[in-house]
């Protein structure tokens, strides 16, 4: 699809005709100036080759997370139910007999009436994650608004709520006990979805707020419905965002493919050796420089510090694939105390913590070449704009050559399209032509790299663990 990202065109226009002195009773053209004039090409200004090359339109990546028709229906279904109970508690509802501050009518009204129109058009653009997401958002305002008038119509169930708090956690515990990895074939057109799922389920939250919102409730009358409000609120967001994660996992699951455990250890394990050697390399590097060169060499200083970070988010993972079960199926805790649940995070980071090195080390390779091409050519104070040009078409070839490719290439290639923007809006700023020629030619050289090796990186790691399931 074609990005709506548009940048301004400056253009010039550019009149020229010969001047000719003395007259001549001939009428007809001098011959030898219709053999001498030729066009006069004006160079364009650097400033003008920049605009060009920012009008270039790159497209977008599709996202690689799978989202099903009936993923999308259950959370549409979930909206439209409590839409129309929000609607008749909103007829019910005697505002005169609450002393508190509760919505009036016509804003639930209004609230009712947005929610249904994002319904209306998540299911008219067809199933995504940012359907999803809007949905849940639109479920969470009406979860608001429900406990809010439950209280007001008397109908609130503080054990009901409880039970149900108590079940999500319960549903959650097991969820994540349940993961394995065995994942659906083709690896890598599920890879992503399956990160979805681990990401989710790895920032549950709030069901313990909750709780605490509820403990008490019924003796803080005055507050009580807002009370009972945010408890909703926060209740239905966990809720759904747990239904989001299960059917994850179902879309990317084969309970008879066998497990790739292993092969995730293994890919845990490179990484880790490899952020430590590109964290250490740049550790002790000054980042500090006034000239352009230093300042494009910083960027590249700073990625490859992130090196050290992820190392040391590794150790703690990697230590726990020496505990895995003995059939490859699920990571296992060798800790104390709370080592069933460090287990089950272990489960659930393997795939995330992976695929998000993996990021890393994309963006980190893709801006090292780009600042060495770069800063290799600032040497000569000159920098021909066409070359930014050719760049961006470049970055525009591999972007739209990715955006066709498969799931895990997407994913690992998706940024590329970020960097393209931060290119384009560089012609903006009131900056030097050479520096804003160089700076540009460095960014689409980092986008059209990035998109390659997003690429590259993703198509191997599918053939490995593909070849783990063989």
């Amino acid at each position: 699809m074609p990005s709506t990202r548009r940048r301004f065109l400056a253009g010039c226009a550019l009149a020229a005709g010969p001047t000719v002195a003395g007259c001549s009773d001939d009428t007809d053209p001098a011959p030898e100036l219709e053999e001498t004039l030729t066009p006069v090409e004006v160079p364009r200004s650097d400033r003008e080759i920049l605009a060009e090359a920012a009008d270039l339109d790159a497209p977008s990546i599709p996202s690689a997370i799978v989202v099903t028709d009936d993923h999308l229906e259950a959370a549409a279904t979930e909206v439209e139910s409590a839409i129309a109970e929000v609607e008749d508690l909103n007829a019910e509802a005697d505002r005169d007999q609450v002393d508190v501050d509760v919505p009036d009518a016509a804003d639930v009204e209004w609230r009712v009436h947005a929610a249904g129109e994002v319904v209306e058009d998540v299911r008219s653009d067809g199933p995504s994650r940012d359907g999803l997401s809007s949905l849940r958002q639109v479920l969470e305002d009406m979860g608001e608004l429900r406990g809010i008038l439950r209280t007001v119509t008397g109908r609130t169930d503080l054990g009901a709520i409880q039970e149900a708090i108590d079940r999500q956690r319960g549903d959650e515990r097991d969820l994540r006990h349940g993961i394995d990895y065995r994942i659906a074939e083709p690896v890598g057109d599920h890879l992503p979805t399956r990160r979805a799922a681990w990401e989710t389920l790895a920032t549950l939250d709030g069901l313990q707020d909750a709780a605490e919102l509820l403990d008490g409730a019924d003796q803080d009358a005055e507050q009580h419905p807002r009370r009972i409000g945010d408890i909703e609120r926060v209740r239905v967001r966990h809720e759904r965002r747990l239904d989001d994660a299960e059917r994850w996992l179902e879309t990317s699951s084969d309970p008879g493919a066998p497990p790739i455990a292993d092969g995730i250890a293994a890919e845990l394990v490179a990484l880790h050796e490899e952020a430590e050697r590109i964290g250490a390399e740049h550790a002790g590097e000054d980042d500090a420089g006034d000239s352009l060169a230093d300042r494009i060499d910083a960027v590249r200083v700073r990625i490859g510090r992130r090196g050290v970070r992820i190392a040391e988010e590794l150790d703690g993972l990697v230590d726990e694939l020496d505990g895995r079960a003995d059939d490859g199926d699920a990571f296992e805790s060798t800790g104390d105390g709370d080592g069933e649940d460090a287990g089950a995070l272990a489960r659930v980071r393997g795939v995330e913590t992976l695929l998000n090195g993996l990021e890393w080390l994309v963006e980190y390779e893709a801006v090292d070449v780009a600042a060495e091409r770069t800063i290799d050519r600032l040497g000569d104070r000159e920098f021909p704009a066409p070359e930014v040009l050719e760049a961006k078409r470049r970055a525009v070839e591999r972007i739209e050559h990715v955006a066709g490719a498969s799931p895990i290439e997407r994913h690992l290639a998706r940024r590329s399209t970020v960097v393209v923007d931060h290119g384009d809006g560089h012609p903006r700023r009131d900056v030097a032509d050479l520096e804003a020629v160089a700076y540009a030619h460095f960014v689409y050289t980092a986008a059209a790299e990035w998109a390659d090796r997003g690429a590259a990186s993703g198509g191997r790691l599918s053939d490995r663990l593909q070849a783990e399931q063989s």
